[in-house]
């Protein structure tokens, strides 16, 4: 009998553990795009656009950012179609790391809370006892 509230909390735990890892690797995931989309499009803004290589890391952070200063413009067509779905790729990169980020601090908050009012009601238990 005594091995129940044990194995739950176990059972508990390595949950938990499996979340954080599946968590971790959606972050990983997404940061990834996040950087396979700033090197294609340095790239793509080098060589199709004829920026340096400076302007096109610049360019391209200015656009996934949405900031959009307007200092620097796509001027071929290919580079105006190709900004275009650049930047509602990260606009969708940038909305599932939030979301990502936001429900993890959720996730903990509400953990935390449980874990206070367990607390809270082992120590009522107890002072009944």
């Amino acid at each position: 009998m005594t091995d129940q509230p044990h194995d739950r909390n176990l059972e508990v735990k390595l949950r938990l553990e499996e979340e954080i890892k599946s968590k971790t690797n959606a972050l990983r995931l997404v940061l990834g795009a996040a950087a396979a989309l700033l090197i294609v499009g340095t790239v793509f803004y080098h060589y199709v656009e004829g920026f340096s290589w400076l302007n096109s890391v610049w360019f391209c952070v200015e656009s996934l950012s949405t900031v959009g200063y307007g200092d620097m413009v796509p001027h071929t067509a290919e580079g105006k179609i190709f900004t275009m779905f650049f930047i509602f790729a990260g606009i969708s990169v940038f909305v599932r790391t939030a979301q990502l980020v936001s429900q993890a601090l959720g996730e903990a908050r509400a953990r935390r809370i449980s874990r206070r009012v367990a607390r809270r009601y082992a120590r009522k238990q107890s002072n009944k006892a």
